[in-house]
């Protein structure tokens, strides 16, 4: 009996290394260095490309080069919500993200007549955007995404402007969804400024002057002790002057893109302003 038992006995030594082998080997696989990697992959992607305002900088297709207007741009929120401009028209999509790819779907886009050569872009643009999966590549603070054609939109972050120590220069208002254009005699005399140090607000609302102490914060801008000059100008500049100095009685939202910025009321009305374009 005796060497019976020993032969079991070497069996088994010689066969735990092997069932210990095989578990190892199981376990590695499921969770060795390539599979962390690719699980990591969308993650390192969503970071590098999300939560950038990037400004489109140039198109190709065919082998044709275009250079974008200077409003085109877009920004891809962390889940997955995108929001942007052609050039002209405003648009709206959803971001699917895999690893090494990058798709747009559930497209929505303003409808806005434009100058023809900024529409020819955005149809271009528009159609390279929504062609399928895009291949992304991030270099330093640029952003290129490719076809599988091989056509290219080339990205690089935008210049933030600033809200604080910037004269704006107010181009529109939003009422009801509409936006309005001011009228042709304060083009370009609405304008405001906050400063840095003291928090003043200043400007002119087409006709008077006014003045204001303005609180910022958790995004929203509250002007209080708003006063103004008693001037009287023609019908159509004091409308825009009352509906002006109304909404900035209201706590706005502030919204600051790379040379725009909106304020928007609870009620949903809107200020539209530009920066200067930089020297």
């Amino acid at each position: 009996m005796r060497p019976q038992r020993m032969t079991l006995v070497s069996l088994l030594l010689l066969l735990l290394p092997l069932v210990a082998a095989c578990g190892s080997g199981t376990t590695s696989g499921s969770a060795g260095p390539s599979a962390s990697k690719a699980s990591e992959a969308p993650t390192v992607l969503a970071a590098s490309v999300t939560g950038v305002r990037w400004s489109v900088d140039s198109l190709t297709v065919a082998g044709e080069h275009s250079v974008a207007p200077d409003e085109a741009l877009l920004e891809i929120a962390e889940d997955g919500e995108v929001n942007g401009t052609l050039g002209c028209n405003d648009f709206h999509a959803t971001a699917e993200m895999t690893p090494g790819t990058l798709e747009f779907t559930d497209w929505g886009l303003t409808e806005m007549a434009c100058a023809k050569d900024v529409m020819a872009f955005e149809d271009s643009l528009r159609d390279t955007l929504t062609e399928g999966r895009l291949k992304p590549r991030v270099d330093g603070g640029e952003l290129t995404l490719t076809t599988e054609g091989g056509d290219t939109v080339r990205l690089g972050k935008a210049k933030q402007a600033q809200l604080l120590g910037v004269t704006w220069t107010v181009d529109a208002l939003v009422d009801d969804n509409t936006a309005t254009s001011l009228p042709s005699g304060t083009l370009g005399k609405v304008w405001f400024t906050i400063d840095k140090r003291t928090s003043s607000f200043t400007g002119t609302l087409g006709c008077n002057r006014v003045t204001a102490r303005a609180t910022v914060g958790d995004g929203h801008l509250t002007l209080t002790r708003l006063g103004s000059t008693r001037r009287t100008c023609s019908g159509e500049v004091m409308k825009t002057e009352r509906a002006l100095k109304e909404l900035l009685q209201k706590k706005l939202a502030y919204e600051v893109g790379p040379d725009n910025l909106t304020l928007t009321a609870e009620d949903g009305r809107e200020l539209g302003a530009i920066a200067p374009e930089p020297q």
